[in-house]
């Protein structure tokens, strides 16, 4: 009993956080009023019934104005009823609508380190399936009990006036069948529970196979990754059978459990007809209601079940947005009108698990306007260096300011609009160039995308294709070249204007020729700007205004490369088996 009483108690707060993702009260006001006068419509329909059979008209033809009221009655249902589909289906529509929206813009609050916990195919089943189970219930389910029970309501009233005795076998009978569906449905809700990690394992393959599908051929992993499928595939179907079985069992119970109550009810009501002590018209409209009875007692039966169900997704929905977002920006200082400044670390340490540190007491500066180079062994910490100059993590002790105040001080948007990433993978979004430029940008005009694309070396390419600069990129920019790809990517940070660039591996992938082309626009954007460099090629590093060594976490040596070649011996050994590189995780 203390189970149920806890499990009514959430789903009332679930139903309660529902509220604020209604799309209209109005809405709701009508879809209430309209179901009460469909109840009205239904009540009244075995009454008026009841009437024509109990005073038959003598002349015939006249008789057909008899029907005229209940003939009213149910033309009227009949629109109310549209009337009420056509309100609750807006009002699904509305609130998986708003409810998709919020969790929208919650995940694209949500900081770089909840994603480094959390599937991405268990992000995808809270906008997909979550969003529509609970949908579903609040505009189907609810609505129905709630229908549902007035329906029993104002039935149980209505037979208990015609005849008491006949009110009391249904008082017994329908507990009876509730108990029974109820028991049934326990056992939908343990198999959709399962149905659901299924569901979230295979978005997780179905995310990483589209994803990394040249590797998958490359690798001719075809056959497996077929087999792995079809395991996920096959034990989705084996619990979906599971589910429309006892979904299957759940209606035909309780239509036997009613039509026994019918033969029961119809039974006693013909003997009391043959008595006299019960009309023919009352006998009628007790049927009639029975049948009205069925809905209801079915929907009740499998309610726990939904009830359950829903308050899995509802709690999985709100423990998403209970995750604490990037820090505010109300409150942080202004970084937009802030000229170019040096960058400070200091004692910086940090560790993506607290019992391993990737940085540790890490300083240095960095001046304005200069080029510095980032280098060290696979796993010393410099690419997380950079995430931690993004913000995309903060540190777990020290500080990396700017000017003399810390990053984190900063508004995190003005900040990060300082800021221009270029890395080896080149990163496109789908769309166009002409997207993939301007993406992240607003302020921005055509003579700064021509002069950015001039700059690369990329506009007499794009001014031949046939639709020029909205030509599609294709999935990832598969539709264009390694080197155009970069090249797209440094032409945006130009028309960014950023003043603190920072370049990670950015030729590493091309070939020569490419380079050649990537290493020139580079050139251009690097001029006048803050450039902080992770390179494993002694051309990239050896012209830098400073190198900084890093060694096990730790700053093992500063300087520029002739001063270091001179005294730094471990920088002596990276530079002769040039083994200087950046592992994505770094």
């Amino acid at each position: 009993m203390k189970e149920y009483w806890i499990r009514f108690r959430e789903g009332v707060m679930a139903i309660k956080s529902i509220r604020y993702f209604l799309p209209s009260r109005k809405l709701v006001i009508f879809a209430i009023l309209a179901a009460l006068f469909e109840i009205v419509a239904t009540v009244v329909t075995p009454v008026a019934v009841m009437d024509i059979i109990d005073n038959p008209l003598m002349e015939v033809h006249l008789s057909i104005f008899k029907y005229l009221p209940v003939l009213m009655i149910l033309f009227i249902k009949l629109l109310i009823s549209s009337f009420h589909y056509l309100m609750l289906s807006n009002l699904a529509a509305g609130l998986l609508k708003n409810l998709r929206l919020k969790i929208w813009e919650k995940i694209l609050r949500l900081p770089i380190s909840f994603y480094d916990s959390v599937s991405n195919g268990e992000t995808m089943s809270r906008l997909t399936n979550d969003a529509i189970v609970i949908k579903d219930f609040f505009t189907t389910e609810t609505f129905s009990v709630i229908s549902g029970s007035i329906y029993l309501v104002i039935i149980g009233a209505i037979i208990f006036i015609i005849d008491w005795k006949i009110s009391l076998l249904i008082i017994f009978a329908i507990p009876a069948t509730l108990l029974l569906i109820s028991f049934i449905a326990r056992r939908e809700y343990d198999i959709s529970q399962s149905i659901q990690r299924e569901t979230e394992e295979f978005q997780n393959r179905i995310n990483q196979v589209l994803y990394e599908i040249r590797t998958i051929k490359s690798s001719q992993a075809e056959e497996y990754e077929s087999i792995q499928g079809q395991k996920i595939i096959r034990n989705l179907f084996r619990l979906s059978s599971m589910e429309n079985k006892i979904f299957a069992l759940i209606q035909p119970c309780a239509n036997i459990l009613l039509m026994l109550l019918f033969l029961v009810i119809f039974g006693y009501c013909s003997i009391r007809v043959s008595q006299g002590s019960l009309s023919a018209g009352q006998f009628v409209a007790v049927i009639f209601y029975l049948f009205e009875l069925t809905g209801p007692v079915t929907i009740f039966g499998s309610f726990s079940a939904k009830l359950l169900k829903f308050i899995v997704s509802a709690g999985r929905i709100n423990q998403l947005f209970a995750e604490e977002e990037e820090p505010g920006i109300s409150g942080k200082l202004s970084a937009s009108l802030l000229p170019p400044q040096d960058i400070e670390v200091q004692g910086l340490n940090f560790g993506y698990q607290n019992n391993r540190m990737i940085l540790q007491s890490v300083d240095f500066r960095i001046q304005k306007g200069s080029v510095t180079a980032i280098i060290g062994e696979s796993g010393v910490g410099k690419t997380t260096f950079f995430l931690l100059l993004e913000r995309f993590y903060l540190p777990s002790s020290g500080n990396i300011c700017y000017g003399g105040v810390p990053i984190q001080d900063y508004d995190l948007y003005e900040w990060r609009n300082k800021i221009a990433y270029v890395s080896q993978e080149a990163p496109l979004m789908q769309g166009t160039i002409h997207d993939n430029l301007t993406y992240g940008i607003e302020d921005y005009d055509n003579e700064e995308l021509t002069k950015a694309l001039l700059d690369v070396g990329l506009l007499e390419f794009i001014e031949k294709l046939p639709k020029g600069i909205h030509t599609k990129v294709g999935e990832r920019g598969t539709n264009l070249s390694g080197g155009q790809r970069q090249r797209i990517v440094i032409a945006r940070a130009l028309i960014r204007k950023p003043e603190i660039l920072l370049l990670d591996e950015a030729t590493s992938h091309l070939d020569s020729t490419s380079e050649f082309l990537v290493q020139n626009s580079l050139n251009k954007l690097m001029k006048g700007r803050t450039t902080i460099i992770i390179a494993h090629r002694l051309s990239t590093i050896e012209n830098s205004d400073q190198i900084i060594i890093l060694k096990d976490g730790k700053t093992a040596g500063i300087g520029y490369h002739r001063e270091l070649m001179e005294n730094n011996r471990l920088y002596r050994s990276l530079v002769s088996k040039q083994q200087i590189y950046e592992s994505p995780f770094a």
